[in-house]
């Protein structure tokens, strides 16, 4: 098994000046001569003194490597993070330059030594930062290798550090905590644009909807507007429609009760049969009443017949007193005139006096029909 820098030691029996077993340090390597109260040096091919062999009483002999050695290392520290490390790359070039503190120290495994004094150092440093901190951790460790502390430290074990270089990393696990780290990050950060994505979608759907329910809105009252200006428009044409039926029926209606009218002036006028005059009259009452209404709206030789039909229908006594038609002549064919006339003393009289009067003709006054003035 190789050790650095002590490489052995050997036991030294008792020497003299004129020994053959006179220790000589051997080329590149310095031998530590140690005896009872003293310790002595000798570099490569140097031997003791003359004064050294008779007075150091020398018992042993420890071997150092005095050449440059390079150390290399990888090892984890603790991070700030419970269960996670960083991982250190270790890189030093050492040269012995104090063998007696190395024989004080023992020190024959100076990897493992420095690797000690390293670690503890680095492990201060790496426990404040975790794992998403690494750049920061790396700065920092980084930092160290100018720390002259730490280099104290190392060549107070009796080295000289000629060079040292320190590299920082997350360890296999920690790299794949981060990984999994950033892909957590990295798919939160991907649900939140999407939840935003989606929010912000559903509000635009939102918009569009209440934009085409308004529109809807305004749609379905421009069309109830329209419809109830078609509803009103049809029926004011409707209405029009029967204002004109209405007309036509009326016209239609006077027509016909004209048609009557003329009818039953022509019968009435044409017949003297008091019996014919009778049957006429009393299948055709109301159309010999609707006859008087037509009066007012017809000339002065209509007004004659009527009038003359009227006496007719009088004088041969076939009318009532209290009939509907003497009510209807007293009512609306009178004025003044026609009272002074002697018309009025015809409708007055009973039947016995229209006999009388037929028979007495003196006693009519003569009508003088255009002067004859009609009551509304």
């Amino acid at each position: 098994m190789n050790t650095y820098p002590i490489e052995h030691d050997e036991k030294l029996g008792k020497m003299g000046l004129f020994s053959r077993n006179v220790p000589t340090a051997p080329s590149g390597k310095s031998l530590v001569l140690v005896g009872n109260s003293e310790k002595t040096v000798l570099y490569p091919n140097q031997k003791p003194t003359r004064g050294e062999i008779r007075w150091g009483n020398y018992h042993t002999a420890y071997t150092v490597d005095m050449a440059t050695k390079f150390l290399e290392k990888t090892f984890e520290v603790d991070s700030k993070d419970p269960l996670e490390k960083y991982k250190v790359s270790l890189e030093c070039s050492i040269v012995v330059n104090s063998p007696i503190k190395i024989i004080e120290n023992y020190v024959t495994d100076a990897e493992s030594l420095i690797f000690n004094i390293v670690s503890k150092r680095v492990e201060r440093v790496t426990s404040l930062y975790s794992i998403d901190q690494v750049e920061e951790a790396k700065e920092a460790v980084l930092k160290l290798t100018a720390d002259s502390s730490l280099i104290d430290r190392i060549e107070s074990q009796g080295f000289e550090v000629q060079d040292i270089y320190l590299k920082l990393n997350l360890s296999d696990s920690a790299l794949l905590l981060q990984k999994n780290r950033r892909e957590e990050k990295e798919r939160m950060a991907f649900e939140r644009e999407r939840e935003k994505m989606k929010q912000e979608f559903e509000r635009e759907l939102e918009l569009q909807r209440n934009e085409e329910e308004r529109e809807r809105q305004r749609m379905r009252q421009q069309f109830e507007k329209e419809l109830e200006m078609n509803r009103l428009k049809n029926e004011q044409e409707l209405e029009r429609e029967r204002a004109t039926l209405g007309k036509i029926k009326v016209e239609t209606e006077l027509s016909e009760k004209e048609m009557k009218a003329n009818h039953m002036k022509k019968l009435i006028s044409e017949s003297n049969d008091k019996t014919e005059l009778m049957m006429i009259f009393s299948e055709n009452k109301e159309d010999i009443l609707d006859v008087l209404k037509t009066v007012r709206q017809e000339n002065k030789e209509d007004r004659k017949e009527i009038l003359d039909m009227y006496v007719k229908l009088k004088q041969l006594d076939m009318l009532d007193e209290d009939s509907e038609i003497v009510e209807f002549f007293k009512n609306m064919a009178v004025s003044q005139t026609f009272q002074n006339s002697g018309v009025l003393q015809i409708a007055a009289t009973t039947a016995d006096d229209s006999k009388h009067l037929l028979n007495e003709p003196k006693h009519v006054k003569e009508i003088d029909i255009d002067n004859v003035e009609w009551e509304d």
